[in-house]
This record gives structure tokens, sequence and C-alpha cells, in this order.
């Protein structure tokens, strides 16, 4: 070739090689995406979750006409605002490591559903230990029980239950979450073979996905919603004000923190239906999240290997993260 051509070629290379961005180009670009998507989720969505920590608190009496109830919706925004993007970090990160590893030790037996759901099993457990403290500030907050402010509330928490204090509700975090998790992936996978099946076993467009997502989510969120009544009324336990310490006081609150008693006190006192208090509103708040989570996921995969559709198993972790 003449020397003008090959230098017209190699320069067409520079310029290639200089505008791919790098690994850690993208790693950013897509760290900085993903926050500012998680951020908006909850400014969006917390608004309806409010409204369903209040009507799960109030139980048999759950009303839409309840004094209070869309007061100051955005109550306890600070600590979800916070704790979203590097709690969704965490998660990610330990559920890859967990796939990672499971693909190794599975060898020829590896099935991408069965490593989804153990991973994002695994994730669970550091995903809530990290989030936890967060989670018991802002679900407070939204039921009026922190009236002098989350942080002020930390610190006050601190000063009379100790650190462990911060972390009530993290057994019913995980006893909500992971059973929840389990059904989103199977409504998921069951509504998109359904899905795909009446296309001719062609493969499912991102919306299509999206839409199954959600659908799996809604679903999952119907059927576990008693968990998360119960998980509401363990977090709202505090120590009485004004009473001296007392082995009584001690007990009655340690059963208002158990996860079975307060259960079975809850259907003692107030029957089966308020274990469904605040569903339709929990249910609305997933359909967009599941969406959302769905179109990230999408990107994450498809940016680095060129892909145009995610595959099954990312697809179902992004449903199952996406509450």
């Amino acid at each position: 070739a003449p020397p003008v051509v090959l230098a017209q070629q190699g320069a067409g290379a520079a310029e290639s090689a200089a505008a791919a961005p790098s690994a850690l180009t993208e790693l950013i670009a897509s760290s900085a995406g993903g926050a500012a998507q998680r951020l908006a989720k909850e400014l969006l969505l917390h608004p309806i979750d409010t409204v369903r920590c209040r009507l799960e608190l109030q139980g048999a009496q759950r009303s839409l006409q309840a004094p209070g109830l869309f007061a100051d919706l955005y109550a306890g925004v600070a600590p979800s605002a916070v704790v979203g993007a590097p709690s969704g970090a965490l998660f990610f990160a330990v559920k890859d490591a967990a796939k990672s590893s499971l693909r190794t030790a599975m060898g020829a037996s590896y099935s991408k559903e069965l490593s989804t759901v153990i991973a994002v099993l695994v994730a669970q457990l550091p995903y809530w230990a990290f989030r936890t403290p967060f989670e018991l500030l802002k679900t407070r907050a939204q039921l009026g029980l922190n009236a002098d402010g989350a942080w002020e509330s930390a610190r006050r928490i601190v000063a009379t239950e100790g650190p462990a204090g911060l972390f009530v509700g993290l057994g019913s975090n995980v006893a909500y979450a992971a059973p929840t998790d389990v059904v989103k992936f199977l409504c998921y996978e069951g509504i998109k073979r359904r899905a795909k099946a009446a296309k001719g076993g062609q493969r499912l467009s991102p919306l299509e996905s999206a839409v199954c997502g959600a659908l799996g989510s809604a679903a999952a969120q119907t059927v576990c919603t008693p968990l998360d009544v119960v998980r509401t009324r363990v977090i709202a336990a505090q120590p009485d004000k004004g009473m001296p310490a007392s082995a009584a006081r001690d007990t009655r609150l340690a059963d208002a923190r158990n996860f079975r008693k307060v259960a079975a006190r809850l259907y003692r006192e107030e029957g089966a239906g308020a274990f469904f208090a605040g569903q339709s509103r929990a249910s609305a708040a997933r359909w967009p999240r599941a969406a959302s989570s769905l179109a990230r996921m999408r990107r994450r995969s498809g940016s680095s290997a060129g892909r145009t559709q995610i595959d099954i198993a990312t697809a179902s972790a992004a449903v199952l993260h996406a509450s």
C-alpha cells in the first residue's frame, strides 16, 4: 500500500484507540450512572414507600382517610438516599463474586438460574448488614417515630441501646428479602417462558423483559406482603419512654422485636387481613423499580461486550434485586 494510505490507516487506528473508553472510564461512568439512577428512583418512589409503611403499621385499622397518612411523605428520605448507591454496589459485588465461585465449583453441572438464586441469597447477608441501620432510621422517620430527625435519632439509639440498637430488624430484613427474592425469580422465569412461547421462541425485547420483571416483582410482593408487614412492626418497636429499665420491660421489648412472636400476636389480635396492609401500594412501587433495574443491568451487560440483549442470569439478578 502507498505510504500515504498506510499513514492514514495508522492515524485512523490511533484515533479509534484514543476514542475507545478505557475499562476504568467505563467503570466510573457505569457507577456514576447507577448511583444517579438509584438516587432518582429513591426520590421518586419514596412517597409510595412511606404510605405503604404507615398502612402496614395501622394493620386492621388501615384506611386511606387516616389522619397524617399523606403528611410529610419524604420523611426519612435522607438515610435512604445516602445508603442506596453504596448498598447496591455492595450487593452486586458480592453477587458477582459468588456466581464466579459457583461457576468454578459446579463445573459441568453449572446452572445459570440456580447459581443466580444462590448468589443473590448470599449477597443479601452483607447487603442488609450494611443497610439495616439506614433502613431502621428511614422506617422510623416514615412512621413519625423520629421527631428529632434521623441522625439525632441515631445518636440517641446508640446512647440508650448501644450500637446494636441500630441493627434492630436485621434478621427480619433477611427473613423478608430472601423468600421474596426466590419468589420473584420463579415468577419471572415462568412469565418469561410463557412470553417467549407466545412469540414462537424468539428473544424478548428489553421492554418485554422489563414488563416480565415488573409482573414477577408485583406477584412476589403480593405473596410476601405478610413478611414485610411483620418486618415493619419489628423495626418500629422501641423502648418505652420514661419507663425505668427492668426485666419486664426488656422481655416485652424483646418480644416486640421477635419476628415469630410479632407475627403470632398480629394474627391473634388483628386477624389475617392485617398481614396484607399496604399491599397495593407496595406492588405499585415495585413495577418501576423492577423495570429500571432491568434497564440498568442491560446497559451494564452490553457496554463492554457489545451485546444487544441481556442473558437470563443478568435479567434474573436485576429482577431479584428490584426491591
